[in-house]
């Protein structure tokens, strides 16, 4: 059995993250060199591959998240302008409820266009 950890970092924040990577890229070794092949390059693609798998999902929320941004973008501006100059205390109350609006406009459309 191998005791090959590829991680020597202890730093407070990021060490058990790394420590973490490391021992998952340890297993992902020992199960190649089980089957016969103690590759550590395979072992690094195969971890490449994992780690891209895992944060597909985040990659999509991400970007879904910016295209609704881009098209909420026009009407947030268009509110700004609305109450430019308008400081009174209904003005500033309407302002701040108009986003939430919107808001709840464009992510109710989103949900009737993912299905």
């Amino acid at each position: 059995m191998y005791s090959l950890l590829l991680t020597a970092y202890n730093g407070a924040i990021l060490g058990p993250i790394a420590k973490l990577l490391g021992y998952i890229m340890n297993v992902i070794f020992i199960v190649l060199d089980k089957i016969g092949i103690p590759n550590v390059g395979l072992c690094i693609i195969l971890f490449t591959l994992i780690m891209y798998g895992l944060m597909t999902p985040l990659t999509y929320k991400q970007q879904k998240f910016s295209k609704l941004s881009q098209r909420m973008n026009p009407e947030l501006q268009a509110i700004q302008a609305k109450y430019k100059n308008k400081k009174d205390q209904v003005s500033m109350q309407m302002m701040k409820q108009e986003p939430y609006m919107i808001n709840m406009v464009f992510h109710q459309q989103e949900a009737v266009f993912s299905f």
